[in-house]
């Protein structure tokens, strides 16, 4: 089991090699969560590190783009951003992983997206990160 870390500081002082089984760690759950997004993280994936690649590309290069280009399926959508939340609500047990959620996959999400179809599938975590996002970057 990768090394679980609480908080910036703590996450700064690991080393290469703890990032990386973080990282696979965290791609796989990812992977077994919504393997239907498969083709996109391979996309990634397959020119980097294989499963080590580093998750805050995974989430952004494909985790985000896959969920934008599906925000149509309501089934798929309600399951990806459930993870998205159960990722954000462990911040204090999983920084990395809550913090990948929100700068890999929340930032791009509402910063790429032009419309607001997904806010409907945000839980309460997720919400909260959108919009101290959309205020910290525009003031709204």
């Amino acid at each position: 089991m990768a090394k679980k870390v609480k908080d910036m500081d703590e996450l700064s002082r690991v080393s290469e090699t703890e990032h990386s089984e973080m990282s696979a760690e965290l791609n796989e759950r990812l992977f077994k969560r919504i393997p239907e997004g498969k083709e996109y993280y391979d996309e990634v994936t397959s020119f980097m590190d294989g499963l080590e690649t580093g998750s805050h590309l995974v989430f952004e290069d494909g985790l985000s783009k896959f969920a934008i280009a599906n925000l149509h399926d309501e089934e798929l959508s309600k399951r990806i951003f459930d993870f998205i939340e159960e990722l954000l609500s462990n911040e204090g047990e999983d920084y990395y992983g809550s913090n990948v959620a929100y700068v890999s996959f929340i930032e791009p999400l509402v910063y790429n997206t032009e419309h607001r179809d997904y806010y409907k599938y945000l839980g309460p975590k997720s919400k909260e990160a959108a919009d101290d996002y959309l205020k910290d970057k525009y003031g709204v």
